[in-house]
């Protein structure tokens, strides 16, 4: 965006004080990030996807192509992202979780960028501490498609927004929604949205946009996944492409909530996160509300078309998209929310720059809501934090998954042992263990009716895998002392009962168990 804005005079009067300084807030989202993210290595698993990702990414670190040997109904580019991480880091849980917190930097660095461009460099800067201190929840503390999708939407829309005259700026917003999509599908409606904004931008007469710029990011955004079909059908491995990206996730989309059902589960769910961080999700929430209606009193309130209008009504448009693709998902879960915070963090900057902007007191408000989140997000992982850099080899101590992977290391002297991770499937990855069907990456999705039916049917697993796995017997099963094996009772099997018979408790580390199967039992 350019220096029209009138909105940028804040700056001017104080250029040479500190906090008026970019540099000066990037310190402090950064210091902020490592704060409340860094404490969260302790926990081995956080989210049970998150150990999923691994282990498609560790098989496309090995030379494998996603969905060959392993399956999961996620697009491609995350399994990508991890493998690249695995293949340079090695077995690495802190490596992993480090680019997730690199993506929540990047997606925090694109809010400050826009919401300067539309308010001042202060509210640019107290918004992006909200974005972080929304970060330190524990849905944004593992690493989740939903990080390194927004990072890369974030930095589109500034591509789109703050650079319409350059072709190549939008080859590069194509390019990186596209990948946006390739990490979450449901984001596709952004790729629409953005090609009819450069369509109409660019046939507008007061547009700087050329009208060969819809073609250009449209050209740019078929680029990964031409590339990807190229791959896939040069390895001779294409109908599995298509089974996997389309067939798999459309089936899987059956059966699912409502958008009214998935609204409501998320408005429950936010009140309950509400009640376990108000000073975060009130402050932030706050200065969201504020903040879109204060963009709708501007959008009504300027004649014409104004740079301020666009991009508010663009930002409107993309914040809009993004609550359909989340609640067309049919499902709800916190960390959904990801997808939507770094873009209500730049309606947040808004709203602190209307109530800041008018007087000193509105500017005093608005930074004690900032300190507030902060603080309060800081004493919710600071503890955690401190524990680790004291002691980093504590951390080894928490990790039980890690220490039953070695209980078996020794146990088996180096054979590679038969395993079927219930859950805690991490530690296929520890010991290098195959899984017990290919489409075990995440354990429940071999009970997942529209998943294993619609594999079955293309001859990728047998349709009963449930019942294969255990005739198969296992050497050791993994189960975990917190969460319930119900899942996986089917066809009246009673795997509770069958493990009490046939199996032996070997090791509990924690909430995890190892079960060794009993070699004088047949059954």
């Amino acid at each position: 965006m350019t220096e029209t804005f009138q909105t940028r005079n804040n700056d001017h009067s104080a250029k040479t004080a500190l906090i008026d300084r970019p540099v000066f807030w990037y310190g402090l989202m950064l210091l902020l990030l490592l704060i409340t993210q860094l404490g969260a290595i302790e926990q081995e698993v956080i989210d049970w996807d998150e150990s999923t990702f691994i282990l498609m990414g560790a098989d496309v670190a090995a030379g494998n192509l996603p969905y060959v040997e392993m399956y999961d109904v996620k697009p491609p580019m995350m399994f990508i992202f991890l493998g690249s991480i695995i293949a340079l880091f090695g077995k690495s849980l802190l490596a992993i979780r480090l680019f997730g917190d690199l993506c929540i930097l990047a997606a925090a660095l694109a809010c400050f960028v826009l919401a300067r461009s539309r308010t001042d460099v202060r509210s640019a800067g107290m918004a992006t501490l909200l974005l972080v201190a929304m970060a330190s929840n524990e849905f944004a503390q593992h690493t989740s498609t939903e990080l390194p999708a927004i990072a890369l939407l974030m930095w589109s829309l500034v591509l789109t927004i703050l650079r319409p005259a350059s072709l190549w700026a939008a080859a590069g917003s194509g390019l990186l929604v596209s990948l946006a999509i390739l990490t979450r599908s449901n984001l596709a409606p952004m790729a629409i949205m953005l090609g009819v904004y450069y369509l109409i931008e660019g046939m507008a007469r007061t547009s700087q946009m050329p009208r060969s710029a819809v073609l250009v990011f449209a050209a740019a955004g078929l680029l990964p996944p031409a590339v990807i079909v190229a791959v896939y059908g040069w390895a001779g491995q294409l109908d599995l492409l298509i089974l996997s990206v389309v067939d798999v996730p459309l089936a899987y989309a059956t059966g699912q909530l409502s958008m009214l059902g998935t609204l409501q589960a998320h408005i429950s769910q936010y009140v309950v996160a509400t009640t376990i961080a108000p000073a975060i999700f009130i402050s932030f929430t706050l200065a969201v509300i504020g903040g879109l209606a204060a963009s709708l009193v501007s959008i009504k309130s300027q004649p014409g078309e104004t740079e301020v209008k666009r991009f508010d009504l663009l930002l409107w448009v993309m914040l809009l998209a993004v609550m359909l693709s989340v609640l067309s998902g049919g499902a709800a879960y916190a960390h959904y929310w990801m997808q939507l915070i770094p873009l209500l963090a730049v309606f947040a900057a808004i709203g602190l720059h209307a109530l800041g902007s008018h007087s000193a007191t509105g500017l005093w408000v608005s930074s004690g809501v900032t300190l507030v989140a902060v603080s309060a997000a800081i004493l919710m992982t600071g503890e955690s934090v401190l524990r680790v850099v004291a002691d980093p080899a504590s951390v080894r101590q928490q990790h039980h998954i890690l220490i039953a992977a070695e209980r078996i290391r020794e146990e088996t002297r180096g054979r590679t042992p038969a395993i079927w991770a219930v859950h805690n499937h991490l530690i296929h990855w520890y010991l290098d263990a195959p899984l017990p069907s290919p489409i075990a990456t995440h354990p429940d999705n071999i009970v997942r009716v529209p998943i294993i039916q619609t594999m079955a049917a293309a001859g990728y697993v047998p349709a009963n895998e449930t019942m294969r796995i255990w005739q198969s017997k296992p050497e050791f099963v993994v189960v975990d002392a917190n969460r319930s094996i119900a899942y996986l009772t089917v066809h009246g099997f009673d795997l509770p009962e069958y493990l009490s018979t046939h199996y032996r408790l070997l090791v509990q580390e924690g909430s995890v168990m190892v079960y060794r199967r009993q070699p004088q039992t047949g059954g």
